[in-house]
Order: C-alpha cells, then sequence, then structure tokens
C-alpha cells in the first residue's frame, strides 16, 4: 500500500517520490525520532546490508534525509512523525518493545564505550541524543521510576561532557519526575516488603534471580536516600548485606567485603543488632573466602554473640555452621563436628529442614576428609532426608555415589548418580548434570558396562556444550577415548583423544593455568632449560626420576617423566599429538613447552 500521511508540516507526497520496493520499510523508520543509526537499524530489522544502504540512499535522493556522519541519517523535519503514523496500530506495541530493547543495548554499550573511549561515547551519544531520550521517555511510562532514574543517570552522564544543551535539560526533568513518582511508592513498608521477597529467592530462587532481586533492591534503597523515610538508612544498609550475601554466593568476596564495610558503618549496633550480627556472619564468609581466617573467626565470633543475644536461633546455627566450615579448612575436624552438633541442637527441623540438611552435609564432608565413611555416608543419608530442595539434593547423590564409588560400592554410587542426573535435568542444571554424568560414565566404565559408559559420556558433552570451558570437556573426551579403546574402536577413541587435545590446548592458550600434574613438571622443566644452570638441570633430573618410581603413579606419567629427562639432558625427545597413551594434558603440555622453547629462541 503507497504510504499516505496527514502531519501538518510535512507534504504527504515527497513520500510517493521514494521506490514502491522500499514503501513496506518506511513504517520501521517511524521508530526513531530526529535521525537513525544505519546499524542499529539493522540489528532492528536484520534486513540485509544492501536493503539498508538503497533505502539509505533514495531517502537522500529524496531530499528525506542527509547523511550526517558515516553510517548515521539526519531526518526531515517532520518525517519522523509522519513516518511513526504509517505504523499498524497492532504492530505498534511490539514494534516498540524491540526498538527500546535496541536502544537499551546500544545505552549499555556506550556506557562501557566511555571508560575507555570518551570522545567517541559523546559522540555517538549526541547523534542519538533525540533517540534516547525517546528511550528513556519510554523507560518511564512502560518499564516504572526506578529503571528510569538509572537510565536517565547513566544518559546525562554520558551527554554532560558535551556542555549545556536542550537534551540535558530534558533528562533533567525526566530524572525528577522519575524521582518524585519512585519516592512516592517507596516507604519502609515496600522496603520490607521487597527486602522479605529477596530473602525468599536467596533461600529458594537460582542465584541469578536472587542477584537481580538483591541489586534492584539495593538501588532503590540507593535511590530514595537515606532520609526519604524514618530508619532508611538502616534499610539502605540492609539492603547492602542481602546482596553482600548474594556476591559471597557468586564468588565475588571483595566486592561483598566492601559493601559490607559500609553497611556496618551505617548501623547502629544498640538498635540494630540482629542486622549488625547478619552483616558480622556475611563479612566472616567474604574474608574467609578472601583467605583471611583470622579476620574470619573475629567476625564469626562477633556475629554469634549478636545472634545469642537477639534470640536468633536460625541465624546462631548459620554461624556456627560458618565457624564448622572455617575449623574443617583449618583440618580442626573435632572442633567441626562439634560445631555442627551444637548448630543442629538449635533448630527446629520442621522449621528449618534446608539448613539442617545443609550442616549433616557438613558433618559427612568431615568424616569423610578423616576417611571414616561409614559416619560419613549415615550423615549424608540424613542430610538427604531433611533436604526439600532438589539442587542440593542434586548435590547430596553425587556426593553418595562418589562416597560409595570410593567404597567399592559402584552399584550403589550408579544408583545415586542417576538420581542426581534426573534432578539436574529437572532443575535445568547442564554444568552440574555434565560433571554428574561424567562421574556415572567413569563408573560404568570400570564395570566394563562399555555401551552404558559411552552413552553418560555422550550426554554428559552434550550438556557441557553448553556450558564452555568451565566444565573442563576435556575430561570427559579423555573418559570417551578410553572407553572406545576398550570397546575396540579405534577410530572413534582418537576421535575423542584429539577433542580432548584441542579443547584442552584452547583453554591453556587462553591463559587457564594447568589443571594437571604434567603442567607443574613442564613449567619446572621449561624454567630449568631455560635458566641454563647445569646443578639446576641435575636436580630436576633426579626429582623426576623418583617421582617415576613413586607407587601408584598414573600409568602414563613415567614415560612422560622420561620424555622431560631426555630433554633436560639434550637428548632428541618428542611427543605425537595423536599418541592416546600418552593421555591430552601430556600432549597439551609438551606443545606449549615446545612453543615457550621456540619462542624464547627467538
Amino acid at each position: 500500500m503507497a504510504p499516505t500521511n496527514t502531519t501538518p508540516g510535512f507534504p504527504a507526497e515527497r513520500l510517493h517520490t521514494l521506490p514502491a520496493a522500499l514503501h513496506p520499510c518506511l513504517p520501521v523508520l517511524g521508530l526513531f525520532h530526529g535521525g537513525l543509526s544505519l546499524d542499529l537499524l539493522h540489528t532492528l530489522t536484520e534486513w540485509p546490508a544492501e536493503q539498508i544502504e538503497a533505502l539509505a540512499t533514495a531517502l537522500i535522493d529524496a531530499g528525506l534525509a542527509s547523511a550526517d556522519a558515516p553510517g548515521h541519517l539526519l531526518l526531515a523535519p517532520g518525517l519522523d512523525a509522519a513516518l511513526a503514523e504509517l505504523i499498524p496500530p497492532g504492530e505498534r506495541p511490539a514494534l516498540e518493545a524491540r526498538w527500546r530493547g535496541v536502544l537499551l543495548g546500544f545505552a549499555g554499550y556506550l556506557h562501557q564505550l566511555a571508560d575507555q573511549a570518551p570522545e567517541q561515547a559523546l559522540t555517538l551519544a549526541r547523534q542519538e541524543s533525540a533517540n534516547l531520550l525517546a528511550l528513556a521517555q519510554g523507560c518511564l511510562a512502560h518499564e516504572g521510576p526506578e529503571h528510569a532514574i538509572e537510565l536517565v543517570t547513566v544518559l546525562y552522564t554520558l551527554l554532560q561532557p558535551g556542555g549545556p544543551s536542550p537534551v540535558l535539560e530534558q533528562l533533567q526533568a525526566l530524572g525528577d519526575e522519575a524521582l518524585a513518582r519512585f519516592g512516592a511508592g517507596w516507604n519502609a513498608a515496600a522496603f520490607a516488603q521487597t527486602a522479605a521477597e529477596v530473602e525468599a529467592a536467596l533461600a529458594d530462587q537460582p542465584l541469578e534471580a536472587a542477584f537481580q532481586a538483591a541489586q534492584a533492591l539495593y538501588q532503590q534503597s540507593r535511590w530514595a536516600g537515606p532520609d526519604a523515610y524514618p530508619d532508611a538508612l538502616r534499610d539502605q544498609a540492609h539492603a547492602a548485606v542481602l546482596l553482600a550475601r548474594c556476591l559471597n554466593r557468586a564468588d565475588e568476596a571483595e566486592q561483598a567485603g566492601q559493601l559490607l564495610e559500609l553497611a556496618l558503618e551505617d548501623l547502629d549496633p544498640a538498635h540494630n543488632a540482629a542486622l549488625v550480627a547478619e552483616a558480622r556472619l556475611a563479612l566472616g564468609e567474604s574474608q574467609l573466602a578472601q583467605g583471611n581466617a583470622l579476620a574470619a573467626l573475629g567476625s564469626f565470633a562477633a556475629a554469634l554473640a549478636g545472634a545469642r543475644d537477639a534470640g536468633l536461633p536460625e541465624l546462631q546455627a548459620r554461624t556456627l555452621h560458618q565457624q564448622a566450615r572455617l575449623q574443617h579448612a583449618l583440618d580442626d575436624h573435632a572442633a567441626a563436628l562439634e560445631l555442627c552438633e551444637q548448630a543442629r541442637a538449635a533448630l527446629d527441623p520442621a522449621r528449618h529442614p534446608a539448613l539442617l540438611a545443609a550442616l549433616w552435609q557438613e558433618s559427612g564432608l568431615i568424616h569423610q576428609a578423616l576417611r571414616a565413611f561409614d559416619a560419613a555416608e549415615a550423615a549424608y543419608q540424613a542430610a538427604l532426608s531433611h533436604q526439600p530442595d532438589a539442587a542440593p539434593k542434586a548435590d547430596l547423590h553425587n556426593q553418595l555415589g562418589s562416597l560409595y564409588d570410593h567404597t567399592g560400592q559402584p552399584e550403589q554410587a550408579i544408583h545415586h548418580y542417576l538420581s542426581a542426573a534426573d534432578l539436574c535435568a529437572t532443575l535445568g542444571d547442564p554444568e552440574n548434570e555434565g560433571r554428574v554424568r561424567s562421574n556415572l560414565a567413569d563408573t560404568l566404565h570400570q564395570l566394563a558396562r562399555l555401551d552404558e559408559a559411552r552413552t553418560q559420556a555422550q550426554q554428559a558433552l552434550a550438556c557441557k556444550r553448553q556450558v564452555g570451558a568451565d566444565s573442563a570437556p576435556w575430561t570427559t573426551w579423555a573418559l570417551l577415548a578410553q572407553i572406545e579403546t576398550d570397546a575396540h574402536q579405534p577410530d572413534a577413541a582418537l576421535e575423542a583423544h584429539r577433542q580432548a587435545v584441542a579443547s584442552y590446548y584452547t583453554h591453556r592458550k587462553g591463559g587457564a593455568s594447568a589443571s594437571v600434574l604434567e603442567g607443574q613438571l613442564t613449567r619446572a622443566v621449561g624454567d630449568g632449560l631455560l635458566q641454563g644452570d647445569d646443578e639446576a638441570r641435575a636436580e630436576l633430573r633426579a626429582a623426576l626420576g623418583r617421582l617415576a618410581q613413586k607407587p601408584g603413579i598414573a600409568p602414563h606419567l613415567p614415560r612422560y617423566l622420561g620424555l622431560l629427562d631426555a630433554l633436560l639432558a639434550g637428548t632428541h625427545a618428542s611427543a605425537e599429538p595423536d599418541d592416546l597413551a600418552l593421555g591430552y594434558g601430556a600432549v597439551v603440555e609438551w606443545t606449549l613447552l615446545q612453543e615457550r622453547l621456540a619462542g624464547a629462541q627467538g
């Protein structure tokens, strides 16, 4: 249908000068304001580059747009409003939602670019200022004031270095409006309700969901400010504690510690004893994760005293659990077991089954470290009987599988590995499912149930592909190579070995540390060769010889140690990439050593 237009001030007949083949493209252009980036148009529409270039050329030739920068068009006055009228009403909500998503991504890109190339970020932000302002207005209308405040802050920061402008004034007014709307609905009751929702997310939801909820609460508290209502400063500290707990679980202990130190400065222990104890507990967890055991001991002791004074048995038990973990890490197993028992005694099983299960699980880990396998089994089974949540149950089944594997009960191990794998699949957790199925494949391989072992290894690899290098796929490829070797399938075994080598090589070349013993040995040999110290080389050769005679050494290691020894002795040595018997770790570390030596020689 030919475009029509009734917008005052824009002559409709000018749209008819465009080629008819381009008329279907015009409504989408009505999403933009004042100008448009051809790259953003491509991202929005996924039209071929040739089509977008033809459209841009036609607009310029018709006098409807001008190229004010490479890849950017300035639309004729009134054209954007005229084009917006061409959007079918039924399609407008979906199109505008897609447009906002694209522009939000662009704003995020500019925010990151500003740290590296501030002038380039300012130039791009200025070009798209009308669109970015419209994005902020739409965010307030569709996403709510808290999201609009965050976006306006980002956009204002991007454009402010360019000096005063009408767009900055409009952003300021929009920010004031968003703050007013936000403040009208944000008070102590709203905080308490949202904080309770975050607590529930921490207990029941995946970490990502809990983190997003806690981060949003913290941002809302900061936007409201310390004077928004009585005790707003305390609530801001509370939000920081909740976010820090998520950060600790996400292995971001340093960031969590910084948040908690600030939160504790804002809290009066006399009036906020329970929250201070919670903050001390989280701070101890952060300190322990950073390796500062002495500071963690102090934080846990302060948290426990505060929890007892406030009469909070659940917080007492959580603190005792962390103290037990610390004592376990310090190899004081008796003290750790005693702390776990104290914590369990303080809990009502009906009210705190998940925490009770975690304490039994901790006891199982301690007993297993002491090689008290019967006690470890009993503790894990007790944990399993109390645990209400599927994800921790999957972990317990996997631990029981490992325990039964270690104690020579493979059928029991298989039962628990299968239970763990099924739970992980139900939860949509490919990382842990891949780990469990790899364990299961290893047990089945040891029982010479090769077809079943192959199936589980292949399923483990399918899971690990979804996760990437963090799942260590090379270990499962190596296991599959062993399975295929024992199944007399040499071609399949070689292919699996090659996959193990390729994935581990890529991992190591990406800067990751060696995850196999061969890596430590090879680095020491490389250092010895590059230092050129004959005495040091002789000591290394002697150490390699002693290691080769050590009982229980992996079957492939003596041969690899011989290759390293030959290299130290100055004689010819080589390792073939397709040597299955040598193993993926030795092949890759040998290759990296040769590359290192070649690089040192220029």
